[in-house]
Parts: C-alpha cells; sequence; structure tokens
C-alpha cells in the first residue's frame, strides 16, 4: 500500500469525543492517492468499512496496521498535482473542519501539545515584531525580525517539502496560523456540542476510536 503522505490534523483544543491516548497516532495518509492491493483492500473490509468514518483514509491506515499489514509512505514532489476546494474559502473551511473532528481525537495529548507550542511561536513573534514596531524599541525590532526570518524560512522549507509553495507565500505565514487556529476553535465547538458532520450530501456522526 504506497500513500503519498499529509500529516494527520492536529488541534490545540480539549473537548474530546473519545479520550485521547497519550501519544496519539503517528499514522500519515492522503486520500487523494492511494494505491492498494486488492487482496489487502478485501482483508481491511474496502471502504464499506470506512463509510462512517469522518477522516476514511486516516482510518484506513488504522485499519492497515489493526489487521497486520503494513503501507509505505512516499515522497515524490511533482508526481501528483491534486487542486483541493476550487470552491473557495468557505468549502476549505468546511472541509478542515471536518479533518479536524478527527484530528481532535487522533493528535492525542503529545500532539495536542506539540501543536500548541508551535502555533503559540507562530502567532508571538509577528506579535512581538509589531509591539517592537510600535514601542520604537529598535534592539528588540532587529531581535524580532531575526526571529521572524527564521520562522518563515521554516515555514517556507516545510511547505517545499509537501507542495508547489513559492518562498515569499511563507510571509504570510501569521494568516494561515490565524486561520488554523480559527477552524481548530470551529472543530473544537462541534465536539464539545457533539454536533453531526455534513459533508457532500451525506449527514453522520462523528465515530472515533477510544484506542
Amino acid at each position: 500500500m504506497t500513500v503519498p503522505a499529509v500529516g494527520p490534523p492536529r488541534v490545540p483544543l480539549l473537548p474530546f469525543e473519545a479520550p485521547p491516548t497519550l501519544s496519539g497516532e503517528r499514522r500519515f495518509c492522503i486520500g487523494q492517492y492511494l494505491l492498494v492491493r486488492r487482496t489487502a483492500y478485501d482483508r481491511i473490509g474496502g471502504h464499506a468499512a470506512l463509510r462512517h468514518r469522518v477522516a476514511e483514509d486516516l482510518a484506513m491506515a488504522r485499519l492497515v496496521d489493526e489487521q497486520g499489514l503494513s503501507f509505505v509512505l512516499v515522497c515524490a514532489p511533482g508526481t501528483l498535482r491534486v487542486r483541493m476546494y476550487p470552491e473557495g474559502i468557505r468549502a476549505f473551511i468546511r472541509g478542515w473542519r471536518r479533518n479536524f473532528r478527527e484530528g481532535i481525537h487522533a493528535a492525542g495529548l503529545v500532539g495536542i501539545i506539540e501543536t500548541a507550542l508551535v502555533v503559540a511561536w507562530l502567532l508571538d513573534v509577528p506579535r512581538w515584531l509589531l509591539h517592537a514596531l510600535l514601542s520604537a524599541d529598535y534592539d528588540a525590532v532587529g531581535a524580532a525580525a531575526t526571529m521572524y526570518a527564521a520562522s518563515w524560512l521554516t515555514v517556507a522549507y516545510w511547505q517545499r517539502r509537501v507542495g508547489s509553495f513559492r518562498l515569499r507565500d511563507a510571509l504570510a505565514y501569521p494568516v494561515f496560523a490565524l486561520l488554523f487556529v480559527y477552524v481548530s476553535c470551529l472543530a473544537a465547538l462541534d465536539a464539545l456540542l457533539r454536533r453531526p458532520i455534513t459533508w457532500k450530501g451525506r449527514n453522520a456522526a462523528a465515530q472515533l476510536d477510544a484506542g
């Protein structure tokens, strides 16, 4: 089973629908491109076994593990191009809100802490830079600008590893970090209120494994 990989969504918030594990799941899978042997597909029950899942690709990786099978993640930039959510930003938010719903559980407590620390850093550096500029504290401006540049280049590096992004795209990373927090809050509220998930004409409650 060969799977070009993108990490499972992780959300730095706590209202779980099922008790999270400490370390969470370290499986990576993306549903747009899966190569599966027919024998393995039949053994895990195919998509029929996943029809009620929120994120069926991650659930498929879980079933592969549970059946004692294995899968390989392939990182091959430029091999395949996928455009997600051509309908625009609203469709993007709906789609990731759905994915984050399961990501709340899949991250585990360690994953939540990791993500919270990363997001806190990404948002605090531009806040520090803005505060230094407004205060005319030029020593602080230099330090904050250095940290912003380091953060920008780090984000740009990882963007180039997983997709076709230009170096300048990462300059706006605080906007994307804020969008991540916004979608996380929506997904967390959905989980807290146990709202059903509506996607592509289907309506189902989130079903998350306890373990």
